[in-house]
């Protein structure tokens, strides 16, 4: 009886998963709510599209548009589920490119938004639909922007997925870059009155200096960050997962940098104040000149003390120390290692 019972189960399942296929493919009513794009490997099943099997490299362009902006003061770039380009170009007029592999409709295609009364531009690259993916591969799905580089408004540039990266070098006024998931990269040197960069999931990747009239602030929930140098009123480096490296200098009044998992290493850092700490990795600093702390709770210390302004103290709960200072010092270094050595050395 129970066997009989489960044979129906299963039979009446069958027959309703087989009907159930039949209405998605032929549709209600006549109108289809499961299709196939043309000549492509993409699904749709009502507002949902399923991109399967795509292999990047055939990417192709499916709009452009430009705008003037002689009366534009802030700039504002939404998107999410491609990759963003911004490059430099001569003349006033921004231009937007947008390139697929897949058919999209005009809810998937961006636009430009014009606040005249505020001078505010808004570039809408987001999608309006859920998109599931299968076995894509090298995915070339981008957006371009060309912006004059004789601008100098102010950029707020947020995506959900994908990467950001500057190709050439700009000089903005107020700038926030904010990715969920993917990386952020500046290939040339950034200028501002304030940058801020963020990324949830995925590295920070600042090939030139990075300069600002009031603060610089950079953080990496997951993902390391590498830097050439930054110069401003204030900086704050932070990694929750990854490493903090810069390059070269960091010159501000004051500088704080914390890595959560990972170590810091900076080639210079000249502040008023200092605040660097790593739980976990370990910490060097090329050349280190101001005052503040340093603490390591699991690695070591290694610091060239070349011109402290004022008293400094390290700090390493497991790891050891290794401090040279300047044979003339005239300020107090307090260093403890509780599990490793301490040595310091005149110079």
């Amino acid at each position: 009886m129970k066997k009989l019972i489960a044979a129906i189960c299963i039979a009446v399942t069958l027959i309703m998963a087989a009907a159930l296929t039949v209405i998605l493919v032929m549709g209600i009513n006549g109108k289809s709510i499961f299709s196939r794009d043309n000549n492509t490997s993409n699904w749709r099943f009502g507002s949902v599209r399923i991109e399967a099997f795509n292999i990047g490299g055939n990417a192709v362009l499916v709009k452009e548009d430009s705008i003037s902006m002689g009366d534009i003061t802030s700039l504002e770039l939404l998107s999410d589920m491609s990759s963003v380009y911004i490059s430099a170009t001569d003349g006033d007029r921004m231009t937007v490119r947008q390139y697929s592999s897949s058919s999209l409709d005009p809810d998937e295609i961006f636009d430009l938004r014009k606040d005249g009364g505020r001078g505010h531009l808004t570039v809408d690259a987001k999608r309006r639909r859920i998109r599931i993916f299968v076995f894509n591969i090298f995915s070339d799905e981008r957006i371009e922007v060309d912006i004059p580089r004789s601008w100098l408004g102010d950029v707020d540039m947020r995506g959900t997925s994908g990467g950001l990266k500057l190709r050439d070098g700009f000089e903005w006024g107020n700038i926030s870059m904010k990715y969920s998931s993917g990386g952020i990269t500046a290939s040339k040197e950034l200028k501002g009155a304030n940058i801020s960069v963020e990324v949830t999931s995925g590295g920070v990747n600042l090939a030139d200096n990075i300069t600002a009239s009031g603060t610089v602030y950079i953080k990496s929930s997951s993902g390391g960050i590498k830097t050439e140098g930054i110069t401003a009123k204030s900086a704050d480096i932070s990694c929750s997962s990854g490493g903090i490296t810069v390059r070269g200098a960091v010159t501000a009044d004051e500088v704080y940098m914390k890595t959560s998992s990972g170590g810091a290493s900076a080639r210079l850092i000249n502040a008023g104040r200092f605040n660097i700490e790593s739980s976990s990795g370990g910490i060097k600093i090329d050349e280190l000149n101001g005052q503040g702390n340093v603490r390591c709770t699991s690695g070591g210390i290694r610091i060239l003390l070349l011109n402290p302004t004022g008293n400094v103290e390290l700090r390493a709960s497991s790891g050891s120390i290794r401090a040279d200072v300047p044979r003339d010092l005239r300020h107090y270094v307090s260093t403890s290692a509780t599990s490793g050595s301490v040595t310091v050395n005149d110079r």
